[in-house]
């Protein structure tokens, strides 16, 4: 008398539909990582404007303009975080932030980061808009998103 075995394990459907379920998982959760990493970037630029922002008034406290200033100004003097330093390669998108005085209007200050990428690049010069003073302005183009207070 001859015996049946049986086999035991996956079929080839099967480990072909877990791996399918698996790339789809892995898939939506890196698209999700992206987006959170974007919005934290966003985030983290809107905060270094302020930063610097923040530096550049305590730098003119007691000038009459803008004059003069630079990020390795700010830097060695200690106003912006070390985290900014000179401003090369250190916003979030690996570009630099730069600062001085607004073209025309040495009373008031401008800021830039570029290197920011496109899609968020508006959205960040939207958000920094409506914290900017009377006469000021924000503008996205061509990576750069540039600040005037």
């Amino acid at each position: 008398m001859r015996l049946i075995k049986h086999q035991t394990g996956f079929t080839f459907t099967e480990i072909a539909l877990g791996l399918a379920l698996f790339v789809l998982v892995s898939v939506s959760g890196f698209a999700a990582f992206q987006a959170l990493s974007d919005r934290n970037k966003v985030n983290d630029t809107i905060k270094d404007f302020g930063a610097i922002f923040s530096a550049a008034e305590d730098w003119k406290a007691g000038k009459a303009s803008f004059t003069g200033i630079d990020m390795d100004t700010l830097n060695t003097q200690g106003l912006v975080p070390t985290a900014i330093g000179g401003g090369s390669g250190t916003n979030p998108w690996g570009g630099d932030f730069t600062v001085g005085p607004k073209t025309g209007d040495i009373a008031h200050v401008t800021i830039t980061a570029t290197n920011v990428d496109a899609k968020p690049c508006a959205n960040i010069a939207d958000k920094l808009l409506p914290d900017s003073q009377s006469g000021s302005n924000s503008t996205c183009a061509s990576g750069v998103v540039t600040v005037s207070y």
